[in-house]
């Protein structure tokens, strides 16, 4: 995805019931995350995908070779999603 477009989260926390689509609409952060998409969610997991709420979806694995079609996050904390990478940062 582009720097300059929106960045929409659909998400499922904590084995609950997933976003309405497109989902949730990340914000700019600010202090050390400036330049950043952010979204902070309360729980302790988390299964997500990215979209620009246009349609163009982002997922782990864009050329079909892995079985997981979303993202993952199962302890709380700091992440960083950068190049299909997710890394815990705290």
């Amino acid at each position: 995805m582009q720097h300059d477009l929106s960045v929409v989260c659909h998400m499922v926390v904590c084995a609950a019931a997933w976003t309405n689509l497109p989902g949730v609409e990340m914000q700019f952060g600010s202090e050390d995350l400036a330049g950043c998409k952010v979204l902070q969610v309360r729980g302790h997991s988390i299964e997500f995908v990215l979209n620009d709420g246009a349609g163009q979806w982002d997922t782990p694995d864009p050329y079909g070779s892995s079985q997981n079609k979303n993202y993952a996050v199962d302890s709380p904390g700091k992440y960083r999603l950068q190049r299909g990478r997710l890394n815990k940062l705290s």
